[in-house]
């Protein structure tokens, strides 16, 4: 399969024309290819992508599927910009603009963009076009290369979402040397010839070289190193999508409905923490010993840590109650998730068996829960759930856990449950609450019928 995602520098039906089995989705955006899960073989070209207004498409969502053996091809826009960064690590680069900015020719990323309309109408020009258009005119001796270059220059000085050959006309305004070279430029039509849009030109070349084999790049030199982030687990989890009752639930929200409402959550949690600690088996016999020697292999006793430290973890009730042993593993599990990249947290389907019950539809409840706040959120002003009181929540998920209202105690609650804290616990919560509590009622009632 052939992926293509392009917006305003070649539309959906110029793509498919060239390349008839690609499939087209619009400017690609932080998380789409998390989303997409293309599968080994499969291409994939970036030709445009949006930023500013959306976070960007990021450097190692990229090197993932590249480390899952996709193919990635980028040109024109948003494509060579990463395919110039990329191109060490096996994105293939193709076209003038992406030679340009590997070469250092240009290092503006202003340079090839473009504002637009949301069904990818361009608003203007970009500065590539806009100097390719000037280097043409200048071999071609229809103005000279003095005023191509400083045509050039005040096309650099405009704000992207301002340029346009109006706008570097009215810069020009000062010099009428320059204002009839702008004119001699654009009565000839050379701006708006398809030979002078560079931008599309590249792209054109990217999908045809799709219609070939494309050589093989290495990337056995980094794929197999620790080069995967804490960020780039958390993408994860937030983009790997199921549709579920005509909502997209991503894989974040099903385990956190489960850290939050399953009881058999804690129990399960602290199975796997000790489990990773040990290498041994969730639940196999002799983990807790084996965990505390392994602690204490590390330098890590209640002896060796102050009072303050082992505060911070263990609540003085526990304190009362507990063994020097329980304590310590306590204190184990709730600090697991402080290194955010540690690989006990799951940010797969897959890493979670074990961790996530089969026994609770956690999609289906996320999906309800979602469908049910959109509704409620329509039906009047303030009824959204970003609106909720937190001590509301606070006590909500105090009564759920059946934990005392106590700060201390509720933050180890929250830990036993993988959350850093009981605030973390807390926005967690909030599109889950309404349905939890049954809000249903506060939904309008249908006018009788007549």
């Amino acid at each position: 399969m052939i992926h293509v995602y392009s917006g305003p520098t070649i539309p959906a039906a110029e793509v498919t024309g060239i390349c008839p089995q690609a499939m087209h989705h619009p400017p690609i955006r932080h998380g789409d290819l998390i989303t997409l899960a293309p599968a080994r073989d499969d291409v994939v070209v970036i030709i445009d992508g949006l930023f500013h207004g959306t976070a960007p498409i990021r450097h190692k969502e990229i090197l993932a599927v590249l480390a899952d053996g996709v193919t990635v091809v980028g040109a024109s826009s948003m494509g060579a910009l990463r395919a110039a960064e990329l191109h060490p690590y096996g994105m293939h680069g193709i076209g003038e603009i992406y030679r340009a900015y590997r070469d250092g020719r240009i290092t503006a990323d202003d340079a090839v963009t473009v504002q637009h309309t949301p069904d990818g109408h361009p608003l203007g020009e970009p500065l590539v076009n806009l100097l390719h258009t000037l280097a043409t005119a200048s071999e071609a001796g229809t103005i000279s290369a003095a005023d191509a270059d400083r045509l050039g220059d005040l096309a650099r000085s405009l704000h992207y979402t301002r340029r346009s050959w109006t706008a570097v006309r009215r810069a020009a305004q000062h010099d009428p040397r320059l204002v009839a070279a702008v004119d001699t430029v654009t009565d000839r039509h050379a701006c708006r010839s398809r030979s002078t849009d560079l931008k599309h030109r590249d792209a054109v070349a990217a999908l045809r070289a799709t219609a070939g084999p494309l050589p093989a790049l290495d990337t056995n030199a980094w794929a197999n190193t620790r080069w995967r982030t804490s960020f780039l687990r958390h993408w994860t989890t937030a983009f790997t999508v199921r549709d579920i009752a005509g909502a997209s639930v991503p894989f974040r929200a099903e385990l956190q409905h489960q850290q939050l409402y399953d009881p058999g959550f804690p129990g399960r949690w602290r199975a796997r923490v000790l489990a990773w600690i040990t290498s041994l088996p969730a639940g196999a016999a002799g983990t807790e010993a084996a965990a505390l020697r392994t602690a204490a292999g590390r330098g890590i006793t209640l002896d060796t840590l102050t009072r303050d430290q082992a505060g911070y973890w263990i609540t003085p009730a526990e304190t009362e109650r507990c063994d020097d042993h329980e304590q310590l593993l306590r204190l184990l599990v709730r600090s697991a998730r402080v290194d955010a990249a540690t690989l006990v947290w799951p940010s797969t389907r897959e890493e979670a068996v074990g961790l996530l019950s089969p026994r609770i539809d956690s999609g289906q409840h996320t999906a309800e829960a979602w469908l049910l706040n959109g509704t409620i959120a329509r039906s009047g002003p303030g009824r959204h759930v970003h609106l909720l009181d937190p001590e509301q929540l606070r006590a909500h998920l105090a009564e759920t856990w059946r934990a005392p209202d106590d700060p201390r105690e509720l933050d180890a609650a929250a830990r036993d449950r993988a959350f850093p804290s009981m605030d973390a616990a807390v926005e967690a919560a909030r599109p889950f609450y309404l349905r939890a509590i049954g809000a249903r009622r506060f939904l309008p009632v249908p006018a009788a019928a007549t």
